[in-house]
């Protein structure tokens, strides 16, 4: 007969050993079969699921078959001359009522501006984020919106590299775009990272173009966001006998600084 039981993990081997525990048997003394694998969360704070696997053994024993028993037919009982017209009857008079109208779908409020629908989703996804109290300042300006979130883990909302903060500021976009509506962008800053953030890179890019301008070799910077990565062209196209270039795909895609071809 054959014995199983399901376990869940982050990993699948956590599944399988949450598995073996319940069945009381080591790992090599039973067979598995996954169920769903592990799903990574996106950008580290939404979504995601575990893993989950059955494992299994044979005991030995016959497997006991239950046995099915059939009921009994019910028994119609043929409906009078007298109940069969009845019937026919009010199935006509309900075929000929009118029908009813259906009833209306409630219409979903109009959206404000993009201003507020930027606010209202932050409102909604940062508590995903931190659970320390955050104050979210908006503004319009000319070209967009310019959001600035304030808090005391700001920190977990700029993320590595400022990965977290640059997918809000890319899905707040998306979220509160609306069809027909001019093109606004959102830019969204914490704790003024984004200008710290630009002056240490517009410092490290001086400092290794100086670096390739001595040694006469190309050098290769850390990966960047696309942000990130035009920064550093802006500084090193104003210098003499130098140029600058991407290589890479997605997440691993890097400037590279050498000596003007």
């Amino acid at each position: 007969m054959r014995i199983e039981a399901t376990g869940t993990g982050k990993t699948i081997d956590d599944a399988i050993k949450a598995a073996c525990e319940k069945l009381g048997r080591d790992r090599d003394d039973v067979e598995v079969e996954v169920i769903t694998a592990p799903t990574k969360k996106v950008l580290g704070f939404m979504g995601g699921t575990n893993a989950e696997v059955v494992a299994f053994y044979d005991d030995g024993k016959p497997e006991e078959v239950e046995e099915i028993k059939e009921e009994p037919a019910p028994v119609i009982e043929e409906a009078k001359p007298e109940k069969k017209e009845k019937k026919l009857r009010k199935e006509q008079e309900e075929s000929e009522a009118p029908e009813a109208p259906a009833p209306k779908k409630a219409e979903a409020p109009v959206a404000g501006s993009k201003q507020d629908r930027a606010e209202a989703f932050l409102k909604k996804v940062l508590p995903y984020i931190t659970s320390k109290p955050v104050e979210i300042k908006s503004e319009q300006t000319e070209d967009g919106v310019r959001i600035n979130i304030e808090g005391e883990d700001i920190n977990a909302i700029i993320g590595r590299r400022g990965e977290t903060l640059d997918a809000l500021q890319y899905l707040t976009g998306i979220v509160s775009a609306k069809s027909g509506e001019k093109h606004m962008r959102v830019y969204i800053d914490t704790g003024s990272y984004r200008a710290r953030r630009e002056e240490t890179l517009e410092r490290l890019a001086k400092k290794y173009a100086e670096r390739v301008r001595k040694t006469g070799r190309s050098l290769t910077l850390e990966p960047m966001s696309p942000n990130e990565r035009r920064i550093v062209h802006m500084v090193i196209q104003d210098i003499d006998g130098l140029e600058s270039f991407s290589k890479g795909e997605g997440s691993a895609r890097r400037v590279v600084i050498a000596l003007k071809r």
